[in-house]
């Protein structure tokens, strides 16, 4: 086996942050979806 082909994943941040950003980044592509896409500075001119 290759040395080192054993070392488990070890995020930087604690995975309670990593959970919520991932909760976060959800939501935000919910309400992405919701508002049917674009961004709103872009709505905002047209």
């Amino acid at each position: 086996m290759i040395a080192g082909a054993r070392i488990g994943f070890d995020p930087a941040l604690p995975w309670s942050v990593m959970v919520a950003l991932g909760v976060i980044a959800v939501i935000a592509l919910g309400v992405y979806i919701w508002r049917g896409g674009g961004a709103p500075v872009t709505r905002g001119r047209a």
